[in-house]
């Protein structure tokens, strides 16, 4: 009986009713656009700064983690047996 008599009253003005729920159907639409645009995003700089800057894994010298100077770089990295 409740829902009923709210559902007349929804619908007493159709004009009203119509924008409210284009506008509550706009907001979703936009606010799931931001979160899908946005966490693309994201991950496309993730990728970008895995692939240009820090690649898969990192090598250092022990003494570059406490101290993260010149002189603490590998010498030479590639060794030829």
């Amino acid at each position: 009986m409740l829902f009923a008599i709210a559902w007349k009253n929804v619908w007493r003005n159709k004009l009203r009713s119509l924008i409210v729920i284009l506008s509550i159907t706009i907001g979703l639409i936009g606010g799931l656009f931001y979160l899908a645009f946005s966490n693309g995003m994201v991950q496309d700089q993730i990728g970008s700064s895995i692939k240009t800057e820090i690649s898969n894994i990192q090598i250092h010298n022990p003494k570059y983690l406490i101290n993260d100077e010149i002189i603490y770089t590998i010498q030479s990295p590639i060794e030829k047996n």
